[in-house]
């Protein structure tokens, strides 16, 4: 993970003690990063602050940073993590996924029916889009 995290430009910290936070506000956050298109953004930046910088995931104040980094309304999301918006919404996904199988991420589901587990090349990405779009044509 180290040297390929070197290639990618990823300067993994396997060294200190994080502190583990449950991640369903870091969840809603991707959530709400959807409708402003910076879903990619506010992963990224939730990735690096976790596995480079050892963060707490579960500070509201580090994730109105990485989401205003992103480029989302630092206010409307600092607002919004005070309140209980999308917290049934995202316990009932992550439900929804426990059920199905799914115990890790990344997990990349396509079109509902064909997933990848775990981090993957783009290629196997690719052949797994190319055989879904073949199986719906």
């Amino acid at each position: 993970m180290l040297s390929v995290g070197g290639e990618l430009g990823i300067a993994f910290d396997f060294e200190s003690e994080c502190r583990i936070a449950n991640t369903l506000d870091a969840h809603r956050l991707i959530r709400w990063a959807m409708s402003p298109n910076l879903q990619n953004e506010v992963a990224e930046g939730l990735m690096k602050a976790y596995f480079e910088d050892c963060a707490f995931l579960g500070d509201h104040a580090l994730l109105v940073e990485i989401a205003t980094a992103a480029g989302m309304d630092g206010d409307l999301v600092k607002d919004l993590l005070a309140s209980d918006k999308d917290k049934d919404l995202i316990a009932a996904e992550v439900n929804q996924a426990h059920q199905m199988g799914i115990q890790g991420v990344p997990m990349f589901i396509f079109n509902g029916k064909s997933g990848v587990s775990g981090a993957q090349e783009a290629s196997v990405l690719v052949q797994v889009i190319d055989k879904v779009q073949a199986d719906a044509a």
